[in-house]
């Protein structure tokens, strides 16, 4: 074997790992891509989303560029490895045919380890953990090369089928689809369903803004209230503990609806007090009839995971409008208007102007500053 055939079958046994990594590597990007919000995407992405919308034919496309650079890369490879390694054996006192034969063996242990780590287990990595930016600059080479083998696709899915024919077994569906009334989710990510319904949005003759809302509404379900949790640092809170003159001059130094109330220390909340039931009861509380206590509604906690579209419910049932978001230890707090705004985008009334200017003010005071969400927290 000449040394230009040698280098010749060295570098195209390169190439062809190369060209195998490529379509693990867009396998993978691909296959996680509808799981994704394409609100994240970077632009280019359209021929990506494109692809997801018929996922198996590209599958099968990838599958079938794996399989045959694979199987060139030993043709193509390994005699050149072979007669490398023959002489090293010479070496040892290993000659002629048994030399030959080991080399064969080592040389394919070789090309396969090669093949594994580069040309397999690497690329399933990035895939799985930069899908978007891996997507942005494959799919178009990948959509090119799935056109031009779609005849064999084809041919190798009707011989497939006829095979499992001969056994009594019939596709009646493609592999993409669920069981008859098994769960949408398990099927398609929410990309998938946001992009269909974006389609129909696009027909339907709606304003931008009723159309963003519609299709907020939909993603709450996989935005998690940590989201928008007011934090824990940014929280207006009264004590039971303190005077009612203490606690009336701070709420009418930052006007809420509600407040949560702690108890003898920063780490136990008791309540969540209700401006409607202080004004109601202040005769009683002036008198020391009753404690600000007494008079809290009993705290909703949620979990900083639990879905937007769950704390709309859990808000809808417990009758709140404001929850402490903790696991273990306290986060923040979220109210039902947080939540609507995950929809409509953000909501002011004259307060939150107020405040927004007073904080603007103040902003270089040592006093606590009121938050420009409009819920500042607690000292």
């Amino acid at each position: 074997m000449s040394p230009i055939e040698i280098a010749l079958r060295l570098v195209g046994g390169v190439f062809l790992v190369a060209g195998n990594a490529f379509f693990v590597v867009t396998e993978f990007a691909v296959t996680r891509l509808p799981q994704l919000d394409p609100d994240d995407d970077p632009p280019g992405m359209d021929t990506a989303r494109r692809i997801t919308d018929q996922l198996e034919i590209y599958l099968t496309g990838c599958q079938l560029g794996i399989t045959s650079t694979s199987i060139v890369l030993g043709v193509v490879a390994e005699p050149a490895v072979t007669y490398l390694l023959t002489p090293l054996f010479a070496l040892v006192g290993i000659s002629g045919a048994p030399a030959h034969s080991i080399s064969v063996v080592v040389g394919l242990v070789i090309i396969n380890l090669i093949h594994k780590i580069w040309g397999e287990q690497v690329p399933t990595y990035l895939g799985v953990e930069r899908p978007r930016q891996i997507a942005q600059r494959t799919a178009r080479a990948l959509e090119v090369w799935t056109t031009v083998v779609y005849p064999l696709i084809m041919l190798g899915d009707g011989l497939a089928k006829w095979t499992l024919g001969l056994f009594g077994v019939e596709m009646e569906r493609s592999w993409t689809e669920g069981e008859e009334g098994e769960e949408e989710e398990f099927l398609v990510g929410p990309g998938a369903v946001r992009r269909e319904i974006g389609n129909v949005l696009s027909r339907a003759n709606l304003s931008r803004e009723r159309s963003y809302e519609i299709m907020r509404a939909v993603e709450i379900e996989n935005i998690p209230v940590r989201r928008i949790t007011v934090p824990r640092s940014e929280m207006v809170a009264l004590r039971a503990t303190d005077e009612l003159s203490e606690s009336l001059q701070r709420m009418r130094a930052h006007p809420y609806d509600r407040y949560p109330l702690f108890g003898d220390d920063k780490t136990g909340i008791v309540g969540i007090l209700y401006m409607t039931n202080v004004f109601r009861h202040l005769p009683e509380l002036e008198r020391g009839e009753a404690q600000l206590a007494d008079i809290a509604e009993p705290a909703v906690w949620v979990d900083p995971d639990l879905p937007i579209s769950d704390l709309i419910d859990r808000f809808q049932s417990e009758k709140q409008e404001l929850a402490i978001v903790r696991d273990d230890r306290i986060h923040g707090l979220v109210t039902a208007t947080d939540a609507f705004e995950a929809i409509t985008g953000e909501l002011e009334d004259p307060e939150d102007v107020d405040r927004r200017e007073a904080a603007n003010q103040t902003a270089t005071s040592s006093a606590q500053p009121a938050s420009t969400t409009g819920r500042p927290g607690e000292e």
